[in-house]
């Protein structure tokens, strides 16, 4: 269902694409059509997402603009991440990352990676998930890029605690929270504390665990998060009556 707030935002766009046809701008009505596709993908109307960066891609791909195929591809990869449909994303991701790599375009080169380093994680293959994260890492550091960076340190430390591998999560999770702080990222700062607060808690390090997830509360709190503040309140409930604890915590 589209709301008028949101038809009201979707009409320049339309207009934009429209124009571009009637002017037989081939790049303008990629780009109009991109842009349509991430508006619906924001509303969360993901078969018109598809259906408009698909129609971007085929464009780029009939004029040889292969900056345009490289987005189309990784847009299309974080759309089948939202729905849960990993195999997919791999697939457009790869597609999206040999085509930067082809055209030396180092960022997105970086954000495939990172994305495929995300989508082999939730697959369970972690050895590549590693691979890919210790890519991006390396690219990102190459290209200045400090936010991609945190991103890779962030799926590192998933990693590492899924394997069971708590002392390196944690290692990559206080990177992930030291770039946070420097660009300035409550969010991420948020995150790391609590990944950082969920693994010293694995290895039986309570007090220093509810420290830290308190401190994570305080910027989820800061920052309006209050499912953010629910979780922290859950794990320090946990550790504090060990009898509570849970599987998720």
């Amino acid at each position: 269902m589209i709301f008028e707030d949101d038809r009201q935002s979707i009409q320049p766009l339309q207009e934009s694409l429209d124009i571009a046809q009637k002017q037989r701008d081939r790049l303008g009505e990629a780009r109009a059509f991109c842009d349509l596709g991430d508006a619906y993908s924001s509303l969360k109307q993901y078969k018109r997402g598809i259906q408009f960066y698909q129609q971007a891609l085929k464009i780029f791909q009939e004029i040889g603009e292969r900056q345009g195929e490289v987005d189309c591809y990784i847009d299309l990869g974080i759309i089948c991440f939202d729905l849960k449909q990993y195999e997919k994303m791999i697939g457009y991701l790869q597609q999206s990352l040999e085509i930067a790599r082809a055209i030396n375009d180092g960022e997105g080169e970086a954000i495939s990676l990172g994305n495929l380093g995300v989508a082999y994680y939730l697959v369970g293959q972690y050895g590549l998930a590693i691979q890919f994260h210790q890519q991006n890492l390396r690219i990102s550091r190459a290209i200045g890029d400090r936010q991609g960076e945190s991103v890779a340190y962030s799926g590192l430390g998933k990693v590492y605690a899924a394997l069971g591998e708590f002392g390196r999560a944690i290692f990559c999770h206080q990177q992930y929270l030291a770039i946070a702080r420097d660009i300035g990222e409550p969010h991420g700062e948020a995150d790391a504390l609590f990944n950082i607060a969920k693994a010293l808690s694995r290895l039986d390090k309570n007090s220093e665990a509810i420290t830290t997830y308190q401190q994570a509360r305080d910027r989820f709190q800061a920052m309006g998060l209050n499912h953010g503040v629910r979780d922290c309140d859950r794990a320090i409930e946990g550790l504090s009556c060990p009898s509570s604890l849970t599987d998720d915590i």
